[in-house]
């Protein structure tokens, strides 16, 4: 049993600051991001500055939900035990390097 948030793609690359990309309600699609600017030399300078903070971008409001979830089987044990929270939309290495970068990337 699992609490499955369903975030979209553009948590982990909101950490690196990018700009979100939400269409009209009315689409019914989660949101993404448009690729940061300076191609890869703004890449370069994101490998140079080592990992971002996890509360940067929407990473604290993304961690803060998963909180508040596990508060509300505190007084559950076995619940707590058995239901899992987790973040299906992490995504792989080259798919966020590619929501960063864009689809110039070469």
């Amino acid at each position: 049993m699992a609490v499955r948030s369903n975030y979209g793609t553009a948590i982990l690359p909101s950490l690196f600051g990018v700009e979100l990309f939400i269409m009209p309600n009315e689409a019914d699609t989660l949101p993404t991001n448009h690729p940061l600017p300076g191609g890869i030399n703004r890449i370069k300078d994101l490998v140079h500055n080592g990992l971002p903070s996890n509360r940067a971008g929407l990473g604290a409001k993304t961690l803060e939900m998963a909180e508040y979830f596990q508060s509300l089987l505190a007084d559950y044990p076995k619940l707590k035990e058995y239901v899992h929270h987790y973040h299906p939309d992490i995504q792989g290495p080259m798919d966020v390097c590619e929501l960063l970068w864009g689809s110039g990337l070469s």
